[in-house]
């Protein structure tokens, strides 16, 4: 059982190759230099001064378009941290002395979930204003959407996907211009049929952060590198960040 709540909340080779050579919205402005901070390790973790963003991960979306607040009569850690802790006080006090900027990332991983939700036109408008409320009533920067559907993707579920971000960016704009928005997609997104349109997305977000890691896991029948910038064109493996890149 889930219980759910808006976001109301009280005051986060040798050779050097060139990975791309796509045009960059980012070429003529300052380079976006992104460290993930999972809630588990905000006690602990290290800030790099080198870091342009801090994203805190996470808090996670319901399938009704509320952020989860408790899950089988525990309380979600994610939403528990941002909104409760001490910590992320402090966290927000480094990133202003290290003139960085402070996003929240919001999550969606069950593939059943995620499909209702792009599904539900009403749960989307209801996440919407949720992200709003959390905008409105937190010192933030950012938002980054982390929904990452694993299966075999519909044409409808990826427009549906589009549609949603597209009208979550422009409410955001509407509503503060310099709040920036990002979304995560797979290293294989720009080549395989997953739920993130790429050329679509474009028109709608910030940037696109892409997770290009887990190429190899522990289950992989081939073992080779995690995140290998290299290796496809001397048949070393299948691809790699570059190829995907491309």
């Amino acid at each position: 059982y889930r219980t759910y709540m808006t976001a109301s909340l009280s005051p986060m080779g040798t050779q050097q190759r060139p990975l791309s050579y796509a045009p960059s919205s980012l070429s003529k402005r300052e380079k976006v230099v992104y460290g993930f901070l999972p809630y588990w390790t905000i006690k602990t973790a290290q800030i790099p001064q080198e870091l342009t963003t801090i994203a805190y991960f996470s808090l996670s979306l319901g399938r009704n378009g509320s952020f989860i607040v408790q899950q089988n009569g525990e309380r979600d850690l994610g939403w528990y941290t941002f909104s409760s802790s001490s910590s992320i006080e402090t966290l927000r006090t480094l990133v202003k002395n290290q003139k960085q900027k402070l996003d929240i990332v919001i999550t969606m991983m069950d593939a059943d979930d995620i499909s209702a939700f792009l599904l539900n036109p009403k749960a989307q408008e209801t996440a919407i204003v949720n992200i709003k409320t959390l905008i409105k009533t937190q010192p933030i920067n950012g938002i980054n959407i982390d929904i990452e559907y694993a299966g075999v993707v519909t044409p409808a579920l990826r427009a549906q996907f589009s549609s949603f971000i597209r009208s979550l960016s422009k409410e955001l704009k509407r509503l503060d211009s310099s709040i920036q928005l990002s979304v995560d997609v797979f290293a294989d997104a720009a080549t395989k049929e997953r739920i993130w349109d790429i050329p679509a997305l474009a028109q709608s977000v910030d940037y696109i952060v892409v997770m290009a890691y887990d190429f190899f896991r522990s289950s992989s029948i081939q073992s080779g590198p995690v995140a290998p910038l290299f290796g496809s064109e001397k048949n070393r493996w299948d691809t790699d960040i570059a190829k995907n890149l491309k």
